[in-house]
């Protein structure tokens, strides 16, 4: 494999939904109490994002396998008192797909360069996440082919790519 490669590989993954919990209080302990209640139903979360609003709440988004979003929903309004929320909205049909490798800590414009692919091939971004090592993106499950190609093609992977499913 070329050392000068700052993005080694691309993964992806199919099959995932994206779920989105309004009006959550704007409270210290509100993520852990969501996420331990999530954990101890052995629902699994990856991409997260938080945005409070101007009305003192806060939405939050997580991705999770589709196959765990009735469980996951299950859980959420079994204890929606509790947690505080107002509602709470899916949506399926979606992709995760991530650019790895170790130099993009060093290399600014990685997460640029990688967004700039995507809208260029016309793929909207949905969630965001990043790491020293990684960029994940999820997007529409139909675009997944095309931007795996695409991507493989702006960072210049040719044989030496790690492609991880």
């Amino acid at each position: 494999m070329e050392e000068n490669l700052i993005v080694r590989g691309i993964a992806f993954e199919d099959s995932i939904t994206r779920v989105t919990i309004y009006g959550l209080p704007q409270s210290l302990g509100a993520l852990s109490t969501i996420f331990t209640t999530l954990a101890k139903n052995r629902i699994n979360v990856d991409i997260i994002i938080q945005s409070m609003t101007a009305e003192d709440t806060t939405n939050l988004s997580f991705s999770t396998k589709s196959e765990d979003t009735e469980a996951a929903l299950i859980v959420l309004e079994n204890n929606k008192e509790h947690l505080g929320f107002d509602r709470v909205e899916t949506e399926s049909g979606l992709a995760k797909v991530s650019i790895v490798g170790s130099g993009m800590v060093s290399n600014p414009g990685v997460a640029a360069e990688m967004f700039e692919v995507m809208a260029n091939t016309g793929i909207q971004v949905k969630m965001v996440s990043t790491s020293e090592i990684k960029v994940s993106t999820v997007i529409n499950e139909k675009e997944m082919v095309k931007a795996v190609e695409s991507l493989h093609e702006a960072f210049k992977l040719g044989q030496h790519a790690n492609v991880l499913a």
